[in-house]
């Protein structure tokens, strides 16, 4: 790989200790949610800055999130796991395959009368996400931003915007932003699988916990040839203003794009080796009837941070999100929806206000910690999606296998370098 060995064999078991994956390993759950792999389980840190306490986009103080999976009967694939934050609800189509959901984020509870300060990114463009004309106009994000499948975002989008009128959020208009990637290699996309109540339970559930890997609107998705799906992941970034501040940035991302040829994890060249190693052996067969069964797809980032921000400062954090995927292995392929929205929790604006409205905002020569902070996060949540995806047979007996955790782990064990922290 051209890559420094960091370790001899002698001292591996003193370095990584157990493998945190392992069947004996802690299975543990925090208030009553399945336990999350991370990247650090693999004794992998990236970049310097520390995670937030959940390592997720809801360590941004007021954010939530929610996410409901929606399955066919008769799919004989194994759902992911419900969790406070997250609920499996059946399709209205029990004789058609579905792997679906919507993810719901929530920038804060009053959102669609206290708006956040937001702006839009598109790395390139063959995607929707609905509503980003009107964030680009005002600088201006006053509603919940969804996620789910391409065929049903203009649905999701109707059913988000009955959400906040019947709840009342709603008295003359809003426009709702959500957003979309391709899961028709996995479900079968003819028919609407997606029904006002479960856009109105991921809405009404949404809380701290996120559900990562094969969950919500990342469901039936696929990343770098493996199983895809929803990821997220934080940190706490110290800026230096009259007196140090610590800000947090989260990122939240639905993958569904990219070849294993392409794939990096922590900079390691993981899927070149696992592609060759594929194409050789006796996987190759169902490696190809994948390959041919995607259509090139995308990736949807939300960025949130707490850092007060104007709306250009904001589009400015959405860019770097563009840094982290292509530090995993993202192009932006022709057919690759990439679309970024970044918003700030911070003081935001007021709708129904008469009153001249301030801002406080960073000045841009210190916002330098937060762009890297910004692709760091991006990075270790597409990482996150991945090690937590479960396998899924899909329609046509299409099969998405989840990254294969002790491979990963042993070209890691090899050829990862740890780089150290300097002040």
């Amino acid at each position: 790989f051209g890559v420094a060995r960091v370790c001899e064999a002698s001292h591996e078991k003193e370095r990584w200790g157990s493998h945190p994956l392992d069947p004996m390993a802690d299975e543990s759950v925090v208030a009553g949610a399945p336990r999350v792999h991370r990247v650090s389980d693999f004794g992998v840190k990236i970049g310097f800055f520390e995670c937030g306490e959940k390592n997720a986009i809801t360590d941004v103080a007021g954010v939530l999130v929610g996410q409901v999976t929606i399955e066919s009967d008769e799919s004989g694939a194994e759902a992911p796991p419900e969790g406070p934050c997250h609920r499996v609800r059946r399709s209205a189509h029990p004789e058609k395959v579905a792997h679906t959901g919507v993810t719901a984020i929530l920038p804060r509870v009053d959102v669609w009368k206290h708006a956040c300060h937001s702006g839009v990114f598109s790395f390139n463009g063959a995607g929707e996400m609905t509503g980003v004309h009107w964030v680009e106009e005002s600088g201006e994000l006053c509603t919940p931003i969804m996620i789910t499948n391409t065929h049903e975002v203009g649905a999701v989008r109707d059913y988000l915007l009955r959400y906040g009128m019947q709840r009342g959020h709603v008295d003359t208009w809003r426009v709702p932003v959500v957003a979309e990637t391709f899961d028709g290699s996995l479900s079968d996309a003819s028919v609407p699988h997606i029904s006002f109540d479960h856009v109105s339970e991921a809405l009404d559930i949404a809380g701290q916990e996120v559900a990562q890997g094969s969950t919500g609107g990342g469901r039936g998705m696929l990343c770098h040839g493996f199983k895809g799906g929803t990821g997220s992941s934080s940190r706490r970034v110290p800026i230096s203003l009259d007196e140090k501040q610590t800000y947090t940035v989260g990122a939240l991302v639905q993958t569904n794009y990219g070849h294993m040829r392409d794939f990096c994890f922590a900079r390691v060249p993981v899927g070149a080796v696992l592609a060759k190693r594929r194409d050789t052996d006796a996987t190759a067969a169902a490696g190809a009837a994948l390959e041919g069964a995607r259509v090139d797809g995308s990736i949807i980032v939300v960025v949130a941070t707490d850092a007060p921000l104007l709306p250009c400062q904001c589009k400015r954090l959405a860019r770097r999100a563009t840094v982290g995927l292509a530090r995993v292995g993202g192009n932006g392929h022709d057919s690759s929806g990439d679309i970024f929205i970044a918003f700030s929790t911070a003081k935001g604006t007021h709708k129904d206000s008469g009153a001249l409205q301030s801002a406080e905002f960073l000045p841009n020569h210190l916002l330098n910690p937060l762009f890297n902070a910004t692709a760091d996060a991006v990075e270790e949540a597409i990482l996150s999606a991945l090690l937590n995806a479960l396998a899924v047979t899909g329609r046509d007996g299409v099969c998405a296998e989840p990254l294969p955790h002790g491979d990963v782990r042993n070209l890691l064990d090899r050829y990862y370098v740890a780089v150290p922290h300097v002040e």
